[in-house]
């Protein structure tokens, strides 16, 4: 989901269009720009929280994550994720850790712990604090690479 005009933070307002729709059985979700906590981030938790086989979240240049996340924390959110990959490279926004190690931690202490998070930026610091997410996600990626951002967008079979 991409809002039509990147400089807008509508991205709530698109989620909002989705939650009219059954979401349930969506499976990959990319967000990409906007502020996802507009409204207090009720129209992600409202689209979110149907989505009950969603395996693949992944955030593109979109404000307020770190205040987002923990809203994955809630079992009933999102029980079948897997794989979170954040580009924390939002102009003036800076992605806490410690918010991604609460979720992580909590996740896994409801047996829904996450296999892969993948961390894009270019903050040396943010890359090696995002390591300490290894405590409980097996898989952890924090890289440079500005190319992910679309990699997993590519493959086609995927609806935006």
């Amino acid at each position: 989901m991409v809002p039509t005009n990147p400089r807008a933070t509508n991205t709530c307002q698109v989620l909002e269009s989705l939650a009219r729709f059954d979401p349930s059985k969506v499976e990959r979700l990319r967000l990409t720009g906007g502020d996802l906590m507009l409204q207090s981030g009720r129209a992600v938790r409202r689209v979110l929280s149907p989505m009950k086989h969603l395996r693949a979240l992944m955030i593109f240049r979109c404000k307020n994550v770190s205040h987002f996340i923990p809203t994955l924390d809630d079992i009933n959110m999102c029980p079948e994720l897997e794989e979170l990959v954040i580009d924390a490279s939002a102009d003036g926004e800076r992605l806490d850790v410690r918010y991604l190690m609460s979720m992580a931690a909590t996740r896994a202490s409801m047996s829904v712990k996450l296999k892969l998070v993948r961390i894009i930026c270019r903050d040396k610091f943010l890359q090696a604090s995002a390591l300490q997410l290894k405590e409980y996600v097996p898989h952890v990626e924090s890289t440079l690479r500005a190319a992910l951002a679309t990699d997993d967008i590519e493959s086609g079979d995927e609806e935006e």
